[in-house]
């Protein structure tokens, strides 16, 4: 196991978000990618200016993507009844 510090004497934490070492495997894998956020973020710039993009913004525009797979999702699949 890695101390928390390396050679660099920085926080583990400020190691891994410098790419400096390997970020640790453990909880949940992430639902939403980095570049999926980033890219939600300038979808909402792109159509409403960058002023407007806020973490709240981005999230119902990546909410947004998430439901419209959701019911792309549903009106593919039969349904019983």
């Amino acid at each position: 196991m890695r101390n928390a510090t390396s050679n660099t004497g920085l926080p583990a934490s400020i190691e891994a978000a410098c790419g400096l070492r390997e970020r640790p495997a453990k909880g949940p894998r992430r639902g939403l990618s980095l570049a999926q956020i980033v890219q939600a973020g300038v979808r909402v710039a792109g159509s409403d200016g960058l002023a407007a993009v806020s973490m709240a913004r981005v999230v119902e525009r990546v909410l947004d993507g998430v439901d419209a797979l959701v019911r792309a999702r549903s009106a593919s699949t039969p349904t019983g009844g």
